[in-house]
């Protein structure tokens, strides 16, 4: 299955090298969003708004074949 990955400002750092923005990872079966995370490396604690497809959801949510997971910085304000 594979899924599209975008991340915002402020992950840029999790990109796989020789990946721009936008990027795919292919897995086996449906995979819930904390294992995309821990594949690519971002802690579990970063402050994170998680959409898939632009919904928002949380980490124990799977993922099925042609879903896009955007990672957006927390935004704090007041």
């Amino acid at each position: 299955m594979e899924i599209t990955i975008k991340l915002a400002k402020g992950f840029e750092e999790y990109i796989p090298e020789n990946q721009e923005n936008g990027f795919c990872l292919n897995f086996d079966d449906a995979v819930p969003i904390r294992t995309v995370l821990k594949q690519l490396s971002i802690p579990g604690e970063t402050p994170k708004l998680i959409l898939v497809n632009g919904q928002i959801r949380n980490q124990e949510q799977f993922l099925a074949h042609g879903d896009t997971l955007s990672l957006f910085p927390k935004m704090a304000g007041g």
